[in-house]
């Protein structure tokens, strides 16, 4: 294959893309409340929640059972099955503790529907999120009454590792792409006449359709690069040995952020630097299909505050890149992430404003999505293909160092110090 092939297949590619996003400018079609505020991806914070509150009958939608009857219907045919009770006393609650997580049993059911006679419908939802180890048989083991344990995806694929339960028997898959996408055209069809719950429901449309590429624009946008592919022989080829080395453009695209982000905050020259991610790790994101582990990037010890070191985190995982804070006690032996859940007291520096606590599970006590958008997951958004590009990758971590700087300044201005209260509570608090 001859290098001007593909360049040629990537100029037309190109001028494609950028036809298409001019339409999208003209038409309006990029404008979206749920990309604007940045939740495409989040499967609690807007997935989950705007799911369930549709399949509430008292949620906000004011339509009764009506998404409901809808969901369900869909449902029952492929689970004919299914016992569910339809009314106004069908419970509807986004992640459920259902005790501490064992090998067996225990954690969090994404959105759990309990109907009044005790039936209930678990949905395990997944947009990038791998499988937590014997995820379906803990919540499969939840509860003895009749259930129906669904596992939503953007495509409906399986689940890598079935834990002995048996597909379309003790749990089902269902996509957004086809199974959401279609209830959600018909919650849109019995809201036409209210303006506000019909239009969004037309954003949140918008949004599965993206991420599952089953959008009318990505369809048009995609038939017409099937066709510059197919224009000449090289074409095909060149297309072909693109394939073949995406997965390692983006190893090698990744391994170059780290290193260049690990070797400039080593230029600050402020904070011993640890580096989590390494060869190997990265091939067990990248490459690896069972057990996978992306949590890895850079730790930053800040120093010590009382009777525990505290550091500063960027870490990859299955969403955008974050940083956060966790809490080691010096005396710990061993040590663990996990050995201190410090809470920040109301007096939080304007810096801190958005942070928020950390999930149950979480090593961190604090962590927040980075304002410099990269998602080494997906692979997919603008700003983190353009990172394969040397000069844009020096940008970005300019700004992503930037940023982290100055959580740290303002953490160390602060002047915080750890308290001990009555209940064995640890709160951060501003020295007076």
């Amino acid at each position: 294959m001859e290098i001007t092939s593909l360049d040629n297949l990537l100029h037309n590619i190109a001028t494609t893309t950028s036809k298409f996003k001019e339409i999208s400018r003209i038409s309006g079609d990029r404008f979206n409340i749920f990309s604007i505020l940045k939740v495409e991806s989040k499967e609690v914070k807007l997935h989950s929640m705007f799911i369930s509150e549709l399949l509430d009958p008292n949620g906000t939608h004011d339509k009764g059972t009506m998404f409901l009857d809808l969901f369900m219907h869909d449902l029952r045919l492929f689970v004919p099955e299914l016992q569910f009770v339809i009314s106004s006393k069908v419970n509807v609650t986004v992640e459920k503790h259902i005790g501490t997580k064992t090998e067996n049993e225990g954690g969090r059911l994404d959105i759990l529907l309990t109907d009044e006679s005790g039936n209930i419908v678990v949905i395990e939802n997944k947009i990038y999120a791998g499988d937590q180890e014997n995820q379906l048989l803990r919540y499969h083991n939840f509860r003895s009454r009749q259930k129906c344990l669904l596992y939503l995806t953007l495509h409906g694929k399986a689940p890598v590792d079935f834990n002995g339960l048996i597909k379309d028997r003790d749990f089902y898959c269902i996509s957004y792409s086809s199974f959401i996408v279609s209830w959600i055209e018909k919650c849109y069809s019995a809201a036409i006449s209210q303006a506000k719950l019909r239009e969004t429901l037309v954003q949140y449309l918008s949004i599965i359709k993206r991420l599952s590429g089953e959008s009318t624009a990505n369809m048009d946008e995609k038939k017409e690069i099937y066709r510059n592919i197919g224009n000449t022989e090289q074409s095909a080829t060149a297309a072909l040995a693109l394939v073949e080395v995406w997965k390692d453009v983006k190893w090698f695209t990744e391994e170059d952020f780290w290193k260049e982000l690990s070797f400039e905050f080593k230029n600050v020259d402020r904070y011993p630097v640890k580096e989590t991610f390494n060869e190997e790790r990265l091939n067990n994101a990248i490459h690896e299909k069972r057990r996978r582990n992306p949590f890895y990037g850079l730790e930053l010890d800040l120093g010590k505050i009382s009777d525990y070191n505290v550091i500063f985190s960027i870490r990859r995982g299955f969403g955008h890149l974050c940083y956060g804070l966790y809490f080691v006690h010096v005396t710990a032996n061993p040590v663990h992430y996990t050995d201190a859940k410090i809470t920040f007291d109301d007096n939080l520096p304007v810096k801190f404003s958005h942070f928020v606590k950390a999930k149950h599970d979480d090593c961190w006590s604090y962590e927040s999505e980075a304002v410099v958008k990269i998602n080494f997951e997906s692979f997919e958004d603008e700003d983190t293909i353009k990172l394969i590009n040397p000069a844009f990758r020096k940008q970005a971590i300019k700004k992503f160092l930037d940023e982290c700087i100055d959580i740290i300044n303002a953490f160390e201005t602060a002047n915080f110090i750890i308290a001990e209260n009555t209940d064995g509570i640890l709160t951060m608090s501003k020295s007076s």
